[in-house]
């Protein structure tokens, strides 16, 4: 008596075994952005962790400084203290010489910040002056193609890089000017032409035709008046 064959029972959720490799998915619009989130995550987050350790080495930096300077006047004013005590008359000499060097770092202060707001005024009014110059010259101050010479050692080169590129751009203007008028002469002369009719042909009496034997034969006939 042969045995039943049972079919293999296999549990759910479980996969069967077929042998066959499963084939890989093709990448899709959605799953490429999603790769590409996760890479700008990525970067970002180390960036911000570069940034953040600048941070804190900059803000340790600080205050290191800021130690050791409080630390430096307060041993100053430790040992100007002890000073008074032992020679009154030196330590007050030192306090006027004190007085006398602050006195000289404030003024001289005052006098970069005065140079730095009369530099300003004289760029001010040089940019000024030569814009209504550019102007004048039938250029606009504002064409990108204007240099300016923001980087020039001195006024005396700003000025010539200035004036060099505006008379680069007249060049370059005269020179577009000239085509356009060209080309627009030779549009109105084609126009002229064909409204005059000077470019047609005329077919009305081909070369060689009907026409230019009659006039050889007359031609011929009154050199030959035998010729009939």
């Amino acid at each position: 008596m042969s045995e039943d064959i049972q079919p293999a029972v296999v549990s759910e959720g479980t996969p069967a075994t077929t042998g066959e490799t499963p084939e890989t998915q093709p990448l899709t619009q959605e799953s490429v952005a999603q790769m590409v989130q996760a890479e700008v995550s990525k970067a970002t987050e180390a960036a911000r962790r570069e940034i953040q350790s600048i941070k804190d080495k900059a803000r340790a930096e600080v205050d290191q400084h800021l130690r050791k300077s409080q630390l430096a006047e307060a041993t100053l004013n430790q040992v100007k203290s002890r000073l008074k005590d032992a020679d009154p008359a030196f330590a007050e000499q030192l306090e006027v010489e004190e007085l006398r060097v602050r006195d000289h770092a404030y003024r001289s202060r005052e006098q970069e910040y005065a140079a730095m707001q009369q530099q300003a005024q004289f760029d001010q009014q040089f940019k000024q002056n030569l814009s209504q110059f550019v102007s004048g010259l039938g250029v606009n101050p504002e064409d990108k193609r204007v240099d300016w010479g923001e980087d020039a050692a001195n006024y005396l080169d700003k000025q010539n890089r200035i004036l060099t590129s505006v008379v680069k751009i007249q060049q370059d203007e005269s020179k577009a000017a000239t085509a356009k008028r060209s080309q627009e002469f030779k549009e109105l002369e084609m126009k002229l032409r064909k409204d005059l009719g000077l470019d047609s042909v005329d077919t009305s009496n081909p070369a060689g035709g009907p026409r230019a034997d009659k006039n050889e034969a007359e031609r011929l006939k009154s050199r030959y008046p035998t010729m009939k």
